[in-house]
């Protein structure tokens, strides 16, 4: 069942999506980053769950599905280094493992929901159950560490991160 979702994403569309990192815009609000949210449960997922040891193609249309589902949010860093990294994977044909599997795939899953009116929050957690990932695989450790104070201990720790 996973593969075929996995090969759906491939060419789901992809509108909404927001989320929190655990991160503090300037102003002192949290701040929205696409694929984190932390006054949902902590308790979802094991690292990678059903994405552990899967390669994922991406498509053009799901890239760009992704990228108008988070810029709605305005400019956020580490959501443009995130998919820096899986339009350099699409452009140079490579699949798409572990951190970037997880982004994409959230994204995807997330923002089909979300175009069924179900609520951000509601779908943010059914897409951590889905795959049963755990919420900080989210994101890459070299983005965690570029960005490392949008990032709390959580996604460090998962990451093996200093």
């Amino acid at each position: 069942m996973i593969d075929e979702e996995i090969a759906a994403a491939n060419t789901v569309d992809l509108r909404m999506q927001k989320g929190l990192n655990g991160g503090v815009g300037n102003e002192g609000t949290p701040k929205t980053t696409g694929a984190y949210n932390p006054n949902l449960s902590m308790d979802i997922g094991n690292g990678l769950g059903k994405l552990n040891g899967k390669s994922i193609n991406v498509s053009e249309k799901g890239l760009n599905l992704v990228k108008k589902h988070i810029s709605q949010f305005g400019d956020i860093p580490e959501n443009q280094a995130m998919i820096n990294r899986i339009e350099s994977a699409l452009k140079n044909g490579q699949p798409i493992t572990g951190a970037d599997a997880s982004f994409y795939m959230h994204e995807v899953a997330e923002a089909t929901m979300m175009q069924k009116g179900i609520p951000y929050e509601v779908a943010h957690e059914a897409v951590l159950q889905k795959y049963n990932v755990s919420p900080y695989s989210v994101y890459h450790p070299e983005v965690i560490q570029q960005f490392s104070e949008w990032f709390n201990q959580g996604f460090k720790d998962f990451w093996g991160l200093k």
